[in-house]
Parts: structure tokens; C-alpha cells; sequence
């Protein structure tokens, strides 16, 4: 059987498994600050970086292609292992950050209900101004 050969630059089985690492160690890095946004303000930056590097690591995964079944190497195992954390760690923060982001939606909506409220308020009481009515406010 014929060693597999890869061009000086291009990807072999450990370096792709390297890069994968790396990959997911910065969108685990990414997800965190994401957290740690006291505001959600600066989150869309964070999203497109994510997004880029989500990118990069699908396409990683594509270039392995069937090349991680059969016989892997013991590096190649822990780096598989690691790996699979990682995506565990970022998948928890997912988690985290999208009830957070459901939170924040909700006291939005809330926040605009009562402005909407005291919208419909000071049109009632310009109206009943315009018309020369006096309001008692005392009772």
C-alpha cells in the first residue's frame, strides 16, 4: 500500500487536525467574550468573526473528507478528543448566550409595551387639553 503524499504547503491529516484545533480554540475564545458583553452592543463583530472562522473550519472538514475513519493515530485521537470538548464548550456558551439574547428580547418587548402605553396616555390627556376640560389629578 502507497504512503500518502501531500504537496509542500497543502493540509495532511495532522496539520488539518492542528488547524481544526486552532479553529475551534478561537471561536471558543470568540463565544466567551460574547458572554462577557455587557451590552449586546458589540456582539455583531463578534458574530461575523465567528462566522468567518466557522467557515474555515467547515471547509477544513471537507478537505479531510473520509480521511479521519480507519486507522488514526494516537495524536490524531487526543486531537479528536480535545476537539470534540471544544465543541462542547462552545456549544454550552451558544446555549448561554441565546437565552441571554431571549432575555434581552423580552424586556425589549416589555420596554416597548410600556411605551406604547404612555404613548396612548399623553395622547388621551393632549386631547382632553385641547378640548378645555380641566383634569383633577387629586382624586
Amino acid at each position: 500500500m502507497a504512503s500518502k503524499q501531500t504537496a509542500p504547503g497543502s493540509l495532511g491529516d495532522g496539520t488539518n487536525w492542528e488547524r481544526r484545533l486552532a479553529l475551534m480554540r478561537q471561536i471558543l475564545d470568540l463565544t466567551q467574550r460574547e458572554l462577557l458583553l455587557v451590552d449586546l452592543d458589540g456582539l455583531t463583530p463578534l458574530l461575523e468573526r465567528k462566522d468567518g472562522l466557522i467557515g474555515l473550519l467547515q471547509a477544513l472538514e471537507e478537505e479531510a473528507g473520509g480521511t479521519d475513519a480507519g486507522g488514526i493515530a494516537a495524536t490524531d485521537a487526543v486531537a479528536r478528543e480535545e476537539y470534540t470538548r471544544l465543541a462542547q464548550r462552545v456549544l454550552e456558551n451558544e446555549q448561554v448566550l441565546e437565552a441571554r439574547m431571549d432575555a434581552e428580547r423580552e424586556r425589549l418587548r416589555k420596554e416597548l409595551r410600556e411605551l406604547e402605553q404612555q404613548t396612548r396616555l399623553r395622547g388621551y390627556l393632549d386631547g382632553r387639553r385641547r378640548r378645555g376640560r380641566k383634569l383633577d389629578v387629586t382624586r
